[in-house]
């Protein structure tokens, strides 16, 4: 449950431990105002509650950015948003103004689920420009949108790729809440586009779905949709915009009438699920069905950034079944996991096989050893660990088709660009995993390409991922060597000493 107004006040007064005579000094109010406000016996006018919290976002994140609180703030007050490099006064500020927003709507009399159009602040607008339509989408609708819970659902009719490419247009979901309810996306995509993508592009198609991790992306062919130029809200808003040669916003039209809205959404829901779709989100693979399916295939590339879940030695199955029976899972979690090991050992002891691994991922399995089947969260111990090493290194002494690369990270990390989607692919058949220790019952762990050209797309994607700089090839020996060189310093990792 989101907090009171008052509540969330108070709480970053006493985390910034600004005086109260400060805040009314910059707001314009008595300090007897500010002290209501905090304890929770008046709150502020809707009329004046943006210009206040605009304020009050200020103030704070000044004062955070002095001391040097910007990590303690984004733990305390549970963001999971990364820390950007630059402007950080500008985060905060966004950041705060959401929290400030949904505490005094959530707590506002009027506020609920099933809230009105009349209850929206903005009335139909016209925008002009490209830089007031990023303010706008950031500044005015994203907390409109931070307002509809438990499940908010957009369509937007304009082609994914090209939206790459203008840099700026999603950057309203940086100002979103997007952990704490579902959030569905339906967005067209330009196959002509897509053809024509090199791998930069489709790596930033990687990076926005990596990025975005708990927004569930529906991805569909746009050609019954791509002039509409709509943006929708479900049962909120809508906006209209045009766009200028280079594919950018530079006109939009901010329609909250009901009745408009209403006919809009019937007809670019129909159109959307009506059109062949790409990309979709799932709750799960029904394992024993599919894996035996997909690993009839003599290809593969698999790309890991949660665990390493191949190679295990069978006391681990064994005693992942007895978990799942402990859990009360289903029977065909554990016949999928009696299945698997020997479906393997069957598949790789001649088949090739790609594994790319980043570096960092890699090394969190190595100290803590998590792994997900199904709906099993199971933790390795440091023998188990110890004891795959060794198999997978007599494996690929066995069949050197059997290729491990391991990637090393490009960038500063951060919460963005870690690499939470792992990437599975036979060339016929290929899915996205999310990582589901990070993610809660809002959010779908699997996505399915369901379109060879984009299969082929990421594919190529991954494959040219092996030839560049920051991509290792380690070998059977490789391995062996680095393995008995730095056992002991291993050993201390796996079992955190």
């Amino acid at each position: 449950m989101q907090n009171k107004f008052g509540d969330m006040l108070k709480k970053l007064i006493q985390f910034t431990n600004i005086k109260l005579n400060v805040i009314a000094y910059h707001i314009g109010y008595d300090i007897s105002y500010i002290s209501k406000w905090a304890n929770n016996t008046s709150q502020p006018t809707k009329k004046h509650i943006e210009r206040i919290n605009d304020t009050l976002s200020s103030i704070f994140a000044e004062e955070i950015i002095h001391k040097d609180y910007a990590y303690l703030f984004l733990k305390e007050f549970n963001i999971h948003e990364p820390l950007p490099t630059k402007d950080i006064q500008r985060f905060l500020h966004t950041q705060i103004n959401n929290l400030l927003n949904n505490a005094y709507y959530c707590s506002h009399e009027n506020f609920s689920h099933s809230q009105s159009n009349n209850d929206i602040i903005l009335n139909s607008t016209t925008i002009v420009g490209r830089t007031n339509i990023y303010e706008f989408f950031c500044h005015k609708l994203a907390p409109i949108i931070n307002k509809i819970t438990p499940k908010l659902e957009i369509f937007i009719t304009m082609d994914i790729l090209t939206l790459l490419q203008q840099k700026k247009f999603f950057s309203f979901l940086d100002c979103c809440n997007l952990t704490d309810r579902q959030i569905d996306i339906h967005i067209g995509c330009n196959l002509s586009t897509l053809a024509n993508s090199d791998e930069k592009l489709i790596y930033s198609l990687y990076k926005f779905l990596n990025k975005y991790f708990y927004v569930n992306f529906y991805i569909y062919e746009d050609k019954f949709f791509n002039n509409s130029n709509i943006f929708l809200v479900k049962n909120a808003f809508a906006i209209q915009y045009s766009l200028h040669l280079d594919k950018s916003i530079d006109i939009c039209t901010f329609i909250n009438n009901e009745k408009i809205i209403n006919e809009i959404q019937k007809r670019i829901s129909d159109t959307f699920f009506n059109s062949p779709i790409i990309l979709q989100p799932k709750k799960e693979i029904i394992l024993n069905s599919f894996h035996p399916f997909f690993y009839l295939n003599k290809n593969f590339t698999i790309f890991i950034t949660n665990g390493f879940e191949f190679f295990l030695p069978k006391k681990s199955y064994l005693k992942m079944i007895d978990l799942c029976k402990q859990q009360n899972l289903t029977d065909e979690t554990i016949a999928s996991l009696k299945n698997l090991q020997i479906m393997w050992e069957e598949q790789f002891e001649k088949n090739p096989i790609s594994f790319i691994l980043p570096e960092l991922n890699l090394m969190d399995y190595i100290q803590k050893g998590k792994l997900i089947f199904g709906d099993l969260k199971y933790q390795t111990t440091p023998q188990e660990r110890e004891e795959q090493l060794s198999y997978l290194i007599q494996s690929m002494y066995k069949n050197p088709l059997i290729d491990i690369y391991l990637m090393s990270q490009q960038e500063n990390v951060n919460d963005i660009n870690y690499y939470k989607l792992s990437y599975y692919s036979n060339q016929k058949i290929a899915y996205f995993k999310k990582n589901k220790y990070l993610l809660n019952k809002y959010h779908l762990p699997i996505y399915f390409l369901k379109n060879s050209l984009l299969i082929q797309k990421f594919d190529m994607l991954f494959s040219k991922f092996k030839q560049t700089n920051f991509v290792h090839k380690y070998t059977a020996e490789k391995i062996e060597n680095l393995y008995l060189a730095n056992k002991s310093l291993l050993h201390r990792i796996m079992e955190n000493k």
